[in-house]
Order: structure tokens, then C-alpha cells, then sequence
């Protein structure tokens, strides 16, 4: 049986990307994040609403290719498989509101147990922030 990230998801066994920077850069640089913040929901915004404007031959899907040194013709297949949650569900319970750190801390627990990595920390709350999703949220940049 073949499951997908989704299905995982769905389970509760979430599976996702995220952007990862040094407090100390996010904290001498609060507009930056906020307008990184904002021009990553404004590409995902696009994506759900223009999902055909990404399948092959499309100027979109080889400006992704090219960035990424990928394959024109597999962009849309790629970028099928992923959900792009709001920013409004980004900063929820089910995200960067807990859902993030209960994530992080489960995987981690598996890692545990395969001996992957030493040890698991009581907690991963510090470990994602919605300030940034909630600045872009309020026009703060």
C-alpha cells in the first residue's frame, strides 16, 4: 500500500515544508520576514486559484523548472501533491498554533527509537512562530 503525505496528514502524522531561519536574523529583521512571508502566500494564492496556469508548456511551470533545475513537463504533477494552506490556516491550531511543534516532537520520538538521534526535547513550542504569518495577515509590511 502506497500512502501519501496527505493520507499521513490526515492521520494526524503530518508531513510539510517549512522555512527555517536564525532567531537572530528574524529578529534584526522583522520587514524582510514579513515581506518573505507575504510573497510566499501571494505565489501559493496564486497556485490555488490558477492551478492550470502550472501544467506543462505553461511560462510558470519552466520559470519553476528553471529555478529549481527541474523538468517543465513535471512541475504541475510536483506541485499537485502538496496543499497550500492560508495564511489564516498556517497560523492556526493545526499549524503554527501547536500543530508544528506536536509534529516535530513525534517525529523526533520516531527518530528516537530508530536511533537516529540521541535525544527528544520536552518540548518543540519554540521551535515555530506565527509572528511573521500574522504581520503579513495585518498589512504590517
Amino acid at each position: 500500500m502506497l500512502l501519501s503525505s496527505g493520507d499521513l496528514s490526515n492521520w494526524g502524522k503530518a508531513t510539510f515544508d517549512a522555512m527555517v531561519a536564525r532567531k537572530s536574523f528574524t529578529d534584526k529583521n522583522p520587514k524582510f520576514m514579513c515581506q518573505w512571508i507575504k510573497m510566499v502566500a501571494d505565489a501559493d494564492a496564486d497556485y490555488r486559484a490558477n492551478r492550470n496556469d502550472y501544467g506543462p508548456g505553461t511560462a510558470k511551470a519552466k520559470a519553476i523548472a528553471k529555478a529549481v533545475s527541474g523538468q517543465a513537463d513535471q512541475v504541475g504533477g510536483v506541485l499537485a501533491l502538496y496543499d497550500y494552506p492560508t495564511l489564516e490556516q498556517q497560523v492556526s491550531a493545526t499549524w503554527l498554533g501547536g500543530g508544528v511543534a506536536s509534529a516535530l516532537k513525534a517525529t523526533s520520538e520516531f527518530l528516537k527509537s530508530q536511533g537516529k538521534i540521541d535525544k527528544v526535547l520536552d518540548s518543540y513550542a519554540g521551535a515555530s512562530n506565527a509572528k511573521f504569518a500574522k504581520m503579513a495577515m495585518s498589512g504590517g509590511c
